[in-house]
């Protein structure tokens, strides 16, 4: 009824209103409707009359065109669509042998300024100006390109469009244009070609801009442009209003630029879409960079003289060389944390689109907020692979926003937001308008990304390692280069910026010569980041003699001395950096040559070698580095328009609601569903923020409050006076307030991991502040590699230990519950860690030592005692009873650690004891503790192990990876193979009673499987054991004169035993820990009566091969460990046999003894891992042997028989006991490969009782025998299941 009524309004209301609506005549249209005519000859506007309609342009060769070369001419103001295809190309198909000239193509020119009229390239248009036959072309279909591939790799050389300096351009505007110029979603452009220089007139770009734009150019077209020195987008003149690229934008070709903005933009810049540049010869591949791994030694000869013409690099992606008024937005998703009543508000808009009669309703009026445009937004992302030296992902020479100005952000109306109705047919009635929406918020930074900026310098299309490959990777380079010039506002991120290069230098943000302000914020602040910025290097020193683990550095924020002057030029107030997000920096290094490993011996940062969140080191001025919790954004009042009143301007990102959760709420449905709590948390946000990586502070004044999350990395202050703040701005929340149980939650510890480093200024810390918001509860300053090396590992002894060593610290405040530790490595110690002039210690506050090296033993074979001085100081520490501020769980676990003050000297000092803890102390078994000492001398060995060991503080912890040094020990082997022999054993004496029963006429064959599996439970001593045997018996038997039966067998088997250590920490399974044995053998055996008792006699003998696989995974140290050997069995089993019943319910007793023996062979564990851990073991011997008795019942019911064919049906059973007499436990000497220190191997098993059961049925005549029978064993701690089928069959 409601699409009815909306139709038979519409009919009402057409007649009067159609001369209204009806758009204006196009003076010319590509329509792309294959019921209008294709072109095959250049189209001119004015040569064409009012409304020409084409379906589509074709041109073969040149466009010829008088001096204008293009396929379309726009030479009068007149209104121009085009939605189809228009293409200039070089000949017809891959087939077309012959090719037409193309030295010049240009698919659509303004020649005339469009002063009323337009052009617009809608949904359907194309625009090619393409070569059929490229550099790549394989016409004889040998996957080589039949030109430019000299070496034949397969790899290109040289330009990836064909080479000579032409013109190819898809949109060229050499004329203005007042009116928008738009390019719709579903439209695109594609040049392929190899321009000339920025002089030669050559120009290769998508879009040419050579005219000025009074109103707003708005890309939402796809733009793909192949060949050297080609531009996606050259922009030359200015543009009255924004630029908005929506579209991809995608250059691949040596000094390729995708946005070449060389016109000042009076709006703003938006990047909605993904923007892309390489120089690579190939499309961008998802592994760059690297030898074939990282083992390999050298460079081969290929690999050093790497065809260069396969080595090329780009320009920036999107090079910013005129000024942008409005400022630059990388756009996205800004409301990343939506919170239950932003979600409500959406939803009440959204229920607002439709009334009760499906029309469609306006909702500008309700969009008033930043995060009600989400659904309009388009993630933008700028990228660079191989850009070369000076160029970047985004680079930045000229001035960015105004003095009072702000960054200013416009949408498309792709969400319907005035309500237009759909168009009613598909006969050329106009789309809705998404180009109608008049919403516009300011933001006071003049930069900012919530997409993505990136580069990478990992080299794609090269010979796989070569060196000569790019030297530098840089996101964001901001240089004017020739005079001061400003970004107004500073740089806000909330999405990710990043630099990642393979033998090079990769630097996030490069603020190498430019000016920052505040804007108008006022608040210093010329950095906000609530994104991540991350750089990342990976060098193989291998590669070349300049290639060291020190030569290359990773940097996330730089800020240069040219840049650093201009701002403290600006303002005497000191600069502000703000992270509340991620700061992520990183640095590898493979095949240390031998003058690097001495450079390793000395300092290295936690976070790796040049690792640099923050360089910061040229700045002279005063400088904040800030990291806390993120906030809800705040607005400022402020005239950005030039125009009488103010407008909201958002400090930050525009998102003023992150208060998602914290409490919880019962729904209607009773449903428990999250609630805003009023305060800012983990819970929140989903993260902490974080830098990872060091931060080098210049000769100003600097302070670094950290507030919140954690820094890994080193802190460099300089010659100023500074300080460190280190606080906690949440605390715990029980939530008592609501009714959901298990809803609380423990704030996190704020941390600093890492050294400290000083100038000739002053330096104070704090763990707490005097602002009652900034709690010392939960905070941790954590000294790491503080001891006697040389930050800067530049390899002089002279000054090893000078820069860290003693660090001078004018104040030292431990607030209340604040918790102090070190991590030290004591043989590079000579003297305290810390020198502080004023030492105060609160309530609760805790002091943590470790060690990461072992102890050696005295002269009495006793581990030594070591002291470490961990902090000396002018204040009187004689009255401290430091003692209580030892955390108990807070330091090494293998050690007995003790605090202690020593006021003998002239300074008082705060020591720690270390001793190393017996193995009765760590709770070790006899075997465990056997190794102990050996495992001491093993890891001293090893920095990493050393480290690994020591670092452990828990208990369950040090059980659970400890237990993964030794092998198998305990007797499961030799168990599961006993059992396998009693199995074996049993199929003899099976057989045997089926002989007795039934009759003999000469020999008998037989045939027998047999299996188990065994488990046994874990213990204090063991662990859990299952295993699990599968075996075979074949064996012959005929009667004797001096016994009923003689025979003898042969047996087979395989067999697994498996050791199930406990859980490791944060319930990580352990490794694999198994052993393997393949055994054959042979056995005799005899049977006979002595009147009514029967006896069976057995023996036999076998050879094993032992195999086994385990896993160590240690403290995050794994190691993957094989070994194979050798060994030999015996084996005897006695018994008797008295029958109680006959006929046809047999029933017997039955008594015996079995024996089993097990030798096995010395063996050498081997890694299996490119570099293991060097945890291998030898072991030497290895015995063991057990003596059983048992005796039980065993009954059958007969049914059938009667001729010697007939068969005789037994279903059977046993129960019994058995107790083991003698048992010698496996017993083995071992040793860590490389050490010479041994311990014993000694099986920790307890040996019980057992009860047996077994049940079967047979089925025999006088000619065949047919048995299946299932057995349990069921001990202490163990059960044992099996079963067989025997065959018996007369020869």
């Amino acid at each position: 009824m409601t699409l009815k009524s909306r139709l038979l309004t519409s009919a009402l209301v057409l007649p009067l209103t159609g001369l209204l609506v009806l758009a204006p005549v196009l003076a010319f249209e590509v329509t792309g409707d294959e019921d209008d005519t294709e072109a095959t000859t250049e189209q001119i506007v004015s040569a064409n009359p009012a409304g020409t309609k084409v379906q589509s342009i074709t041109i073969d060769g040149t466009p010829s065109n008088p001096a204008q070369q293009a396929a379309l001419l726009i030479d009068q103001d007149a209104d121009v669509s085009i939605a189809g295809n228009i293409t200039v190309r070089d000949r017809d198909d891959d087939d077309e042998a012959t090719a037409e000239p193309l030295q010049n193509g240009i698919a659509i020119k303004v020649f005339d300024p469009l002063l009323t009229g337009s052009l617009r390239l809608k949904d359907g248009a194309s625009l090619n100006v393409i070569e059929v036959r490229g550099p790549d072309y394989d016409g004889n279909s040998d996957g080589l390109p039949d030109a430019n591939d000299t070496d034949e790799d397969g790899i290109i050389e040289g330009s990836p469009a064909l080479s000579g300096g032409k013109r190819r351009i898809g949109l060229w505007v050499d004329a203005n244009i007042s009116t928008d110029l738009i390019g719709e979603s579903g439209s695109s452009i594609t040049v392929e070609g190899t321009g000339g220089t920025d002089d030669s007139g050559n120009i290769v770009a998508g879009v040419y801009i050579n005219g000025d734009l009074s109103s707003n150019l708005d890309l939402s077209t796809n733009i793909t442009v192949i060949g050297d020195n080609a531009r996606g987008v050259n922009l030359n003149n200015p543009i009255g209003g924004n630029y908005r690229q929506r579209g991809s934008v995608n250059v691949r070709g040596d000094d390729s630029v995708a946005l070449d903005i060389d016109g000042a933009i009076s709006g703003s810049l938006m990047i909605e879409g993904a923007i892309q540049a390489t120089g690579y010869s190939l499309p961008i591949l998802p592994t760059r960079g690297g030898l074939d791994s990282d083992t390999a030694q050298e460079f081969d000869a290929d690999q050093q003289t790497a065809n260069p013409n396969e080595r090329r690099t780009s320009g920036s992606a999107v090079d910013i060389a005129a000024s942008v008024s409005g400022g630059v937005l990388i756009n996205g998703n800004m409301n990343g944390l939506s919170t239950p009543d932003e979600r409500e508000a959406l939803s009440d808009i959204n229920d607002l689109r439709v009334d009760d009669d499906g029309n469609f309703v306006s909702v500008v009026a309700n969009k008033t907020k930043p995060y009600h445009f989400d659904p309009n937004r388009n993630t933008g992302s700028i990228t660079s692979f191989g850009e070369a030296d000076g160029e970047a992902a985004l680079k930045i020479s000229e001035t960015i926003g105004s003095l009072n100005g702000a960054t200013k952000e416009t949408f498309l109306d792709t969400t319907n937001d005035d309500g237009e109705d759909l168009p009613s047919d598909d006969n050329g009635n106009t789309p809705r308008d998404v180009y109608d929406s008049t919403q516009v918020f300011y933001y006071s930074h003049g930069l900012m990304n919530r997409g993505s900026i990136s580069a990478n310098s990992q080299y794609d299309g090269v010979k796989k390692g070569a060196y000569e490959i790019k030297t530098q990777a840089t996101a964001i380079l901001l240089d004017d280069g020739v005079a001061s010039r400003v970004l107004h506002g500073g740089i806000y991120n909330s999405g990710a910026i990043s630099a990642t290069a393979y033998n090079g230098d990769a630097t996030a943000i490069d603020i190498a010569d430019m000016e920052l302000t505040d804007g108008l914020r006022g608040d210093s602040t010329l950095l906000l980041n609530e994104g991540t910025i991350s750089a990342a290097i990976r060098t193989h020193t291998k590669s070349h003699d300049t290639i060291t683990n020190a030569s290359k550095s990773a940097i996330g924020v730089n800020i240069g001395a040219l840049a650093a002057a201009h701002i403290a030029d600006a303002s005497a107030a000191a600069m502000v950096l703000n992270n509340r997000g991620i700061v992520r920096v990183s640095s590898s290094h493979s095949q240390l040559t031998p003058s690097d490993a001495d450079a390793a011996d000395l300092y290295e940062s936690i976070a790796g070698q040049n690792a640099i969140a923050f360089e910061l080191s040229a700045v002279s001025g005063p400088l904040n580095l800030v990291q806390e919790m993120r906030k809800q954004d705040t607005v400022i009042q402020a005239n950005v328009d030039g125009v009488a009143g103010n407008e909201d301007v958002y400090s930050g990102g525009g998102d003023i609601d992150i208060d998602r959760t914290g409490d919880v709420e019962k729904n209607a449905d009773g449903i428990n569903v999250a609630k805003a709590d009023g305060r800012i948390d983990e819970r929140d946000l989903g993260a902490l923020p974080s830098i990872t990586g060091d931060v080098n502070f210049g000769s100003g004044d600097n302070e670094f409050k950290l507030l919140a999350g954690n820094m890994r990395g080193n802190i460099s202050f300089g010659g100023g006076a500074d300080s460190l703040l280190i606080g906690n701005s949440i605390d715990d929340d029980a939530n008592s307030e609501d009714d959901i149980d298990g809803n609380e939650y423990t704030a996190p510890v704020t941390t600093f991991v890492g050294a400290i480093q000083k100038g000739a200024g002053s330096l104070t810390i704090a763990l707490g502040g005097q602002d009652a918001n900034i709690a010392a509860e939960k905070t941790q300053l954590h000294f790491v590699r503080q001891e006697g090396r040389d930050l800067n590992a530049d390899g002089d002894d002279a000054d090893v230990g000078e820069d860290l060593e003693g660090l001078d610290i004018a104040s030292l405040t431990l607030g209340e519950k604040a918790d102090l530790r070190f991590t030290v490595s004591p043989e590079f110690l000579t003297g305290a860690i810390l020198d502080v002039d004023s030492l105060s210690i609160g309530a609760d506050a805790t002091i943590s030592p470790f060690i990461t090296s072992l102890p050696g033993v005295d002269g009495n074979g006793d581990f030594e005692i070591r002291t470490i001085k961990l902090i000396e100081s002018s204040s009187d520490l004689s009255s401290l009873n430091i003692s209580d501020s030892l955390q108990e769980e807070g330091h090494p676990y293998i050690y007995n650690v003790s605090l202690e003050v020593d006021t003998t000297g002239a300074k008082d000092v705060i020591q720690a004891d270390f001793a190393i803890k017996t193995a009765s102390e760590l709770g070790l078994n006899a075997t465990e503790g056997s190794a102990w000492p050996a495992v001491i001398s093993h890891f001293r060995s090893d920095e990493t192990l050393e480290a690994v060991l020591s670092l452990i503080t828990d208990g369950d912890e040090f059980d659970a990876y400890y237990d993964q040094l030794l092998p198998q020990y305990g007797d499961g082997t030799m168990k599961q193979l006993a059992s396998l022999s009693e199995a074996a054993t049993g199929a003899v004496g099976q057989h045997l009673q089926i002989v007795g029963a039934g009759g003999r006429r000469d020999g008998d064959g037989w045939v027998q499987q047999f299996g188990d599996y065994r488990k046994q439970d874990a213990t204090q001593e063991t662990d859990t054991v299952s295993g699990t045997s599968y075996g075979m018996a074949l064996g012959y038997d005929a009667p004797a004169g001096f016994a009923e039966a003689v025979g003898m067998y042969a047996q087979m088997s395989f067999t697994s035993v498996h050791e199930k250590p406990s859980l490791l920490p944060n319930a990580i399974a352990p490794g694999r820990d198994e052993v393997k044995a393949e055994s054959f053998g042979v056995g005799a055996y005899m049977a006979d009566k002595i009147g009514p008792v029967r006896y069976e006699l057995s023996a036999a003998a076998g050879s094993i091969a032992f195999d086994s696989l385990r896993s160590v995974q240690f403290n995050g140290v794994s190691d993957v460990l094989a070994a194979a050997w050798d060994g030999a069995s015996t084996s005897a089993s006695a018994r008797v046999i008295y029958p109680i019943l006959e006929d046809d319910h047999l029933l017997r007793i039955e008594a015996g003894r079995d024996y089993f023996s097990l030798k096995q062979d010395d063996y050498t564990e081997r890694t299996l891992l490119t570099v293991g851990r060097d945890l291998a073991l030898r072991v030497r011997g290895g015995n063991s042997d057990m003596t059983s008795d048992y005796i039980g019942v065993r009954g059958s019911l007969v049914r059938g028989g009667g001729s010697p064919s007939d068969i005789v049906w037994e279903p059977n059973y046993y129960l019994g006991f058995r107790s083991v007499d003698n048992y010698s436990a496996y017993s083995a000497k071992a040793n860590f490969v490389g050490n010479d220190v041994v311990f014993d191997l000694k099986s920790q098993d307890e040996i019980s009782d057992t009860t047996e059961l077994g049940l079967g049925v047979a089925a025999h005549n006088d000619y065949f025998a047919f048995e299946f029978n299932y057995r349990g064993k069921f001990g202490d701690g163990e059960e044992v299941h099996g079963g067989g089928i025997s065959v018996r069959l007369l020869f």
